[in-house]
């Protein structure tokens, strides 16, 4: 038996001589979410619904929203969620890497230039936006609305979209979800990235 719950798809079945229901993310990698058992494949499922409610309920307390742009900003695990269903090259993950190390100071396309295994640095800005857009795409808050085309006022958190040239000049910040998200993920080796 299987249902869509939220952003997720609950299967319940037998497995030896138990009734199980399982949670996954949808259209996501990384397995199982959750696994509840029940006396039957309905009663799995009720718990399984039951559950994922309350984490979710439990997501959406632990978002915030931006003070300088009213806009809605995930919680450190739905970006962590979505850095780890993201596919990211290698020079992706430096560039992040960066940015989230670079703390709330931010930092600019010179310093980005810097990488060395980042290839060609007319490529940095480019790759920046692909893997913030990735990520964003991947978070149950609005893509859009993480992305700000609008110069960045001092001490605002949040990813640029317009910075795709390397000519463009100022900071790129992260939020400080998204910097302890990409440092626990990808630094600290949570996640396998692409080649």
């Amino acid at each position: 038996m299987q249902v869509t719950h939220l952003y997720f798809t609950i299967k319940a079945g037998l497995l030896d001589d138990r009734c199980l229901a399982r949670a996954f993310r949808n259209g996501a990698k990384g397995g199982i979410i959750a696994e509840i058992e029940g006396t039957h494949p309905e009663d799995a499922i009720a718990k399984m619904r039951k559950h994922l409610d309350a984490i979710e309920s439990g997501r959406l307390h632990a978002r915030r929203e931006d003070a300088a742009t009213g806009r809605t900003i995930p919680s450190i695990l739905e970006f962590a969620s979505a850095l780890r269903a993201s596919t990211l090259s290698s020079a992706m993950r430096d560039v992040l890497l960066a940015n989230a190390r670079s703390g709330s100071s931010g930092i600019g396309i010179a310093g980005l230039k810097l990488l060395g295994s980042t290839g060609v640095s007319g490529m940095v800005g480019l790759l920046y936006a692909k893997a913030t857009r990735e990520i964003a795409q991947k978070t149950p808050v609005p893509w859009a609305s993480l992305f700000t085309r609008e110069p960045v006022p001092p001490g605002t958190a949040c990813w640029s979209r317009a910075a795709r040239k390397s000519e463009v000049s100022g900071n790129w910040i992260m939020h400080p979800e998204a910097r302890e998200a990409v440092i626990m993920v990808i630094e600290e080796g949570e996640i396998a990235l692409a080649a």
